[in-house]
């Protein structure tokens, strides 16, 4: 978990599964009381990658897309949290210097702006191999070879019409709403492209649902449905389907919430495919008690199996976003591991394995929420 919790940088934590589920205790439910979050495995400073940088997760390692300051181009930093070993990437495609989505698929990440570019393309970063030839001796002591070796860069993939519109300028429509989710396969990325303002039957020939096949690069448009997810879902082993979030909109409160949601898995390819089934849990998805107030970073990962974990920042009701950053520890964030599954009447439920934990932390950094990885 990645958080602005000290006034140069940020910092990223390392949580045990063990104490996240049943007698983990610490927060969430009982009478015990916040904690800190142990001590960070990894500090980067605002100066090494500027305020708002974006982190993302392939494999065992953390990827770091730094923003851009001043006229330089933003950096492409990985961290394996395996070795601890960092490799830096000299450029990050302009694209993704500000709003972008990604998604690993396999060993790879894909990403790609979200707005206001008209030559629309996605963006893979993946492990190189090294080339052929013969290997660099010169200045080395007997009998040892130098060998060149892998690195991380940047593959760009044009998007071929009738293409997915992953930006393009004042009618873009991936701004506000979108779904993305990976097949079972492995290697098949599914994106839901459309707008949330404007009529709900209007619709232009860009929006719609499609299908990328990694391994060939083959797009597929699927059909004008979107997935009801907001934002990224997860494949569900048990359920044979994908779990994430659907906005419900409380007319009487004015306002959005988030509730858990399941979807059936479309064919890969195979062009048009039906609107697959879909369901939403009745219940608000939320584990925070009455006495807090939720900010803004929520987060939905999938833990390993069919385990889950819901990651909600909050601050003490009667605090406001303009005072709470840098208030020292008054900010609050409750991490809870449940599991999905359906009722004896079919209704969608969530089963929490434990009372989760609640840390305190400091914020020091505008606009940035947690970013949350399972690996």
């Amino acid at each position: 978990m990645v958080l602005d919790d000290w006034d140069k940088g940020f910092s990223v934590h390392k949580l045990s599964l063990e104490d996240l589920v049943v007698g983990g205790g610490g927060g969430g439910g009982g009478d015990d009381k916040p904690q800190r979050l142990p001590a960070p495995v990894l500090s980067l400073s605002l100066r090494a990658i500027g305020s708002h940088p974006r982190f993302h997760a392939v494999g065992s390692n953390l990827v770091v897309f730094s923003s851009r300051r001043g006229d330089s181009r933003g950096l492409t930093l990985v961290y394996d949290m395996e070795t601890a070993a960092m490799e830096i990437e000299n450029s990050l495609p302009r694209e993704l210097e500000r709003c972008h989505e990604a998604m690993a698929a396999g060993d790879k990440l894909y990403a790609f702006r979200t707005y206001g570019v008209d030559d629309s393309a996605l963006h893979c970063l993946r492990r190189t191999q090294p080339g052929g030839g013969d290997s660099d001796e010169e200045g080395l002591p007997h009998g040892l070879v130098s060998r060149p070796q892998p690195r991380w860069a940047w593959e760009r993939i044009p998007v071929p019409p009738p293409r997915p519109n992953l930006g393009g300028g004042s009618s873009s429509i991936f701004a506000d709403r979108h779904s993305l989710a990976l097949h079972p396969d492995g290697r098949t990325l599914f994106a839901s492209i459309g707008r949330s303002c404007g009529s709900p039957d209007e619709h232009t020939a860009d929006e719609g649902t499609f299908s990328l096949d990694t391994a060939t690069g083959e797009w597929t448009r699927l059909g004008d449905w979107l997935l009801p997810f907001n934002g990224h879902a997860h494949y569900d082993g048990d359920l044979g389907a994908w779990v994430g979030t659907h906005i419900v909109y409380s007319e009487e409160e004015g306002r959005g919430y988030e509730h858990l949601c399941t979807c059936e898995v479309p064919a890969p390819q195979g062009g048009a495919t039906p609107e697959p089934a879909w369901m939403v849990g009745k219940e608000r998805l939320t584990f925070l008690e009455s006495s807090l107030k939720p900010t803004s970073g929520r987060a939905l990962v999938r833990a390993g199996g069919s385990m889950f974990c819901l990651v909600e920042p909050a601050v003490p009701l009667g605090f406001t976003c303009r005072n709470f950053m840098g208030a020292g520890d008054k900010c609050h964030i409750q991490v809870t591991m449940f599991r999905a599954k359906y009722g004896r009447n079919g209704e969608l439920l969530t089963v929490p394995l434990g009372p989760g934990r609640s840390y305190i932390f400091s914020r020091h950094v505008d606009y940035f929420g947690p970013n949350v990885f399972w690996v």
